[in-house]
């Protein structure tokens, strides 16, 4: 049984497309002549040739076998303006494309060419102005989308954008290689020369692309992203390795990023970018040991992002995982209290340190909300947020104010818990904004300073954002390798 491989080939035409007698028809006559040609097709058919299309055509056959042929589906595109163009709508090629649509099933048919032959040939009219790149980008883009030119149909896309107006050359060429990608195969055929010469420049466009959209990505903090485009582009393994490494770090997944860094960046990596790799490596030693402070200003820094990335629902879900966190760093670190739990129980000494010291025992006493907290269960929130209220009322002056800032800071952020309550993220449907949440907020108040302002205030203040000095890292490679 002999296979098929379905070939797709694209082109603009222009007026050196059709010669009359060996030679290219005026320009400023391809109307005319074009139109007279097509309708005495018969008495010119020994006449004309197509020369910069056909090598480009024969060149596509050329990598047929009779044991899988290839079937080529041509598509033509060419001008036909109406009156406003002017003295332009003399050179519109759409004529000249009618008579290859003809010539060209002839000069392929099935029974000349064993390795394969033309199997159709279509014409798509360009009715605006031709040389607007805008307006030719936006052409090519719609008409390239039609279903019959989807890119699963083809196993090849080849594009001659040697033909017609400029604008529409760059047009269909950029939109080939966005919608046909790795699939597409731009042909350069030199005027007056019978041979294809194959170009690098549909590679080197899709690699672009690619690079750019490994930038956005990286910009926007999405490093598991931008590690699957650039494996896409076949970049450096330790680059790969280091965006990587950002995405299992935004999830907290300390132990595989070092595993990532270790193995394919550090291992890999040689000078400059090795040296940055250790030190995004000794930075995660603090978060594997699951120190406090480090995990805080992980997570501030982590939150941080998200906000910026307009992934609100998950920030709102990292916003109270830090306010608890922040309240159990005051409670084991100002009254030393363990806040962990053991058996659906408080902490023994948890509950030890409270009734062995008066003041703090009848604290605990007095109703928090207009209810007695039971401190002997697991602490809630609402048990750490009551503990943060004795050092409010207890010790110097200085830190009475100081956590007293804190409680103010921390109080101001249950703005936003009815509306995490009725997210995805909690209990609700209700959707998620920038505009939501600062309206909640309060829309005169800076949400991030206030976090940063909270952090200080208990002597974490946020250090280098690691994912910010990330990402400049990837972008620089990123530039280094362009």
């Amino acid at each position: 049984m002999v296979a098929t491989q379905h070939a797709l080939y694209l082109a603009n035409v222009g007026n050196r497309d059709v010669y009359l007698d060996g030679q290219p028809l005026p320009a400023d006559q391809a109307r005319a002549l074009g139109e007279q040609i097509r309708n005495q097709y018969e008495a010119y058919r020994d006449r004309i040739t197509a020369p910069i299309i056909e090598a480009g055509l024969e060149h596509v056959l050329a990598r047929g076998k009779p044991e899988r042929r290839v079937l080529v589906t041509v598509y033509l595109f060419a001008t036909n303006q109406d009156a406003s163009a002017g003295p332009h709508r003399a050179r519109d090629t759409v004529h000249l494309a009618e008579v290859l649509c003809r010539y060209l099933k002839e000069r392929f048919p099935p029974a000349k060419e064993p390795r394969g032959h033309v199997e159709d040939v279509c014409c798509v009219e360009i009715r605006q102005n031709p040389s607007y790149y805008d307006g030719m980008y936006e052409f090519f883009g719609e008409r390239l989308r039609a279903a019959r030119l989807a890119p699963e149909r083809w196993d090849a896309c080849y594009v001659s954008p040697v033909g017609g107006v400029p604008a529409a050359n760059f047009a269909l060429l950029l939109r080939a290689v966005e919608r046909y990608a790795e699939k597409c195969h731009p042909l350069y055929v030199p005027e007056g020369s019978r041979h294809v010469v194959p170009s690098d420049i549909g590679d080197q466009l899709r690699r672009g692309l690619l690079r750019a959209q490994v930038r956005q990505q990286v910009a926007y903090g999405e490093f598991g992203r931008a590690a699957a485009l650039l494996r896409e582009l076949g970049a450096d393994t330790a680059l790969v390795g280091l965006a990587a490494h950002g995405q299992y770090r935004l999830h907290f997944d300390f132990d595989t990023a070092i595993r990532v860094l270790e193995d394919e960046v550090l291992r890999k990596a040689r000078g400059e970018l090795r040296e940055q790799a250790r030190r995004l490596r000794a930075d995660l030693d603090g978060l594997v040991q699951r120190d406090a402070r480090a995990l805080i200003r992980e997570l501030y820094h982590n939150l941080c992002l998200t906000y910026k990335a307009g992934r609100y629902v998950d920030f709102l879900l990292r916003l109270f995982r830090l306010q608890e966190a922040v309240l159990r760093w005051v409670v084991e670190h100002e009254l030393g209290l363990p806040t962990d739990a053991t058996n659906g129980k408080a902490h023994p000494a948890f509950v030890e340190r409270i009734e062995a010291n008066p003041a703090l025992h009848a604290h605990m006493q007095q109703p928090y909300k207009g209810r007695v907290l039971d401190y002997r269960r697991p602490p809630t929130l609402a048990v750490l947020r009551h503990l943060l209220d004795y050092l409010c009322c207890h010790g110097d002056e200085a830190a009475r104010a100081r956590f007293s800032a804190v409680a103010a800071l921390l109080d101001q952020l249950e703005e936003l818990a009815d509306l995490r309550n009725r997210s995805i993220g909690a209990h609700g449907f209700e959707g998620v904004s920038e505009a939501a949440i600062r309206q909640c907020y309060g829309a005169d108040r800076d949400l991030l300073d206030d976090l940063r302002t909270l952090l200080e205030q208990l002597g974490l203040a946020p250090e280098d954002d690691p994912f910010a000095q990330l990402r400049e890292l990837l972008l620089a490679r990123l530039e280094e390798e362009a």
